[in-house]
Formats: structure tokens, sequence, C-alpha cells
């Protein structure tokens, strides 16, 4: 059971890891040390399954494109396995729905023509939507009010990255979201102000717009549904005021016009039904129709294909 100092600690690791002990020290009035001996237990114990830098994949020369699948119970093994080998699918997510599986994507032409010719050779049903925009919400497990500085950021539409790049970002990505620049230099094998000069020129370009703690989902329990709501003529900024009044929906994303993607983080039931209420009351006729998915396991996630976009 975590008492409130704990809660503000892993409430701002979640929005911000890289977040100084001196900072949590001064939020929680506790001891530097006792802040780290506090985010160490977080981690022993289970609160934190991990820290991961999130890119800004819109940056990337690539479209981001995620398809609901359906796959046959027979074929589930070997559905995984395969897809699991193909390098351009950052995350695979297996749901409790009609449409069993959900994968995010960065595919060139000729990998989408491959993958959609390999569901036609399983003879599967899929759906697919192209996403355009994402805003991460602030959020709250234990409803600490957090703030998310998003500062207006003037970056470039793509990113250019060489292999020296893409090492410190595979690095972050993966579980190195709180690593020091020190920490960044051994696992990549790089000089300290490679590193340093690095990634203070990826994270002024924008390119990182969030590090944070993932939350252990068994450890919680919270229901972790995916949600795609469909909408008359709700804009993006209107329907990023809605989610917001939510405050348990961590990120939003814009597909087609009117059509917006996200998930909900809820502790119960009730939590979860009140963040539904929220937003068919205040979307009131615009709402045309919504589908949710449960989300049973996430099978992998965050696995950019960066090695495909190196500047040589």
């Amino acid at each position: 059971m975590l008492d409130k100092k704990d809660q503000i600690i892993f409430e701002n690791l979640t929005h911000n890891c890289r977040i100084s002990t001196t900072k949590l020290s001064k939020l929680t009035k506790l001891s530097q040390s006792t802040v780290v001996y506090r985010i160490q237990r977080l981690e022993k114990e289970g609160y934190i399954s991990g820290y991961d830098a999130i890119l800004q994949w819109d940056m990337l020369p690539l479209p981001v494109e995620l398809f609901f699948v359906q796959i046959p119970i027979n074929k589930l093994k070997s559905f995984e396995q395969e897809i699991t080998k193909n390098k351009a699918v950052t995350g695979l997510f297996h749901l409790l729905h009609k449409m069993n599986y959900a994968l995010l994507t960065f595919l060139t032409d000729k990998e989408r023509k491959q993958l959609i010719k390999y569901f036609e050779q399983i003879a599967i049903t899929f759906e697919t939507h192209v996403m355009s925009k994402e805003t991460f919400i602030p959020f709250s497990v234990y409803d600490i009010p957090i703030k998310m500085k998003n500062k207006p950021v003037k970056r470039p539409k793509k990113i250019d990255l060489d292999e020296k790049d893409v090492k410190i970002v595979t690095v972050l990505g993966h579980g190195g979201g709180r690593d020091s620049m020190l920490e960044l230099a051994r696992k990549t094998k790089l000089t300290y102000d490679v590193v340093m000069y690095r990634f203070k020129k990826l994270q002024k370009q924008g390119f990182f717009p969030l590090f944070l703690a993932q939350p252990s989902r068994t450890k919680f329990h919270t229901q972790v549904d995916m949600l795609l709501i469909k909408t008359k003529n709700t804009s993006y900024a209107q329907a990023l005021q809605i989610f917001e009044k939510a405050k348990k929906i961590p990120y939003l994303l814009e597909l087609e016009q009117g059509t917006f993607f996200t998930q909900i983080f809820a502790k119960t039931f009730e939590e979860y039904k009140q963040v539904l209420e929220i937003i068919a009351d205040t979307l009131g006729d615009n709402l045309l129709d919504w589908e949710v998915y449960n989300v049973k396991d996430w099978m992998f996630v965050n696995r950019y294909p960066l090695e495909k976009i190196v500047r040589k």
C-alpha cells in the first residue's frame, strides 16, 4: 500500500521519469536519500515496470497505421510468431473482442502490401486507421494533480537520425528513459560528450514528448481499454478538452477527421464507467459510434523501426 508521499513520487514519475530527486524532494518534503529509497522500493515491489522515452512518431518518415484484426483461435500462435518477427510492427496487443488483436505499425508501401497479403493468405478480417495527431494528457492513478509541460516546440516536420542517434534513442525507448548521461554512454558505447550533445539536440527538436515510468497493470489491477470514437464534426481541439476532463486518459490520437483513439486507465469499474459517461454526455448528439477493446495482454510495445530510417 502506498502512502501519500509514495503516490506523489509515483504520479510524477509516470508523467516525467527524468524528474530529479531534488525536485521530488521539494514536492514531498522528504530528503533526497529517502526519495531515492522510495523510488527503488516502487521498482522492487513492482509498482513501476520500467522507464521509457516516448517518441514523436509523426516526425518519423513513415506513416503510423493501426490495424484491428480478427484471428481464428487455431491460428493465434502462428499469427503471434509471424507478427513478432515483423520489425515494422511496433506494438502488438491481444484483445478481448471479436477483433482480437491490435497492431501499431510503421510500414513502407512494400511492407504494407506484404502485411496485407499475409492477412489475405490466412483469410482474416481486418480494419485499418492512419494516425495524424497525438497529444499526451495529464492523467492520474491516485488523483494527484500533475502539470505537464507542453511547451510549444519549433520542430522539423521530419527527424534526421544517424547511427549514433539511433543507439541513444533505442536505449531510451527500451527501459532507459531514466538513465543518466553516463549510463547512456556506457550502454551505447559512445562518449559522454556525444551522448549529451545528441540527447539535448533531439530533445530541443521535440523528438521526446514524454519520458514515463510504466505503471504495472498487475500491481494496480487497472482496467486498460482501447477506445475508438467516431463523431459528426468534433474538432481535435474540442475532443482534447473533453478527454482532459476524464482524468484517466493518457493521450488522444486523431485518426480520420472526427475519429479519435485513446486508452482508459481505471483502477475500478466505477471509475471506468465515469470516464465513459463523461465522454458520452459531453459529446451528446455529436457521438456517432464507439468501440471498446479490452486489452488482455501487451505482447510488445515501443519497438520503433529506427534502423530503416538511419541517415548513412
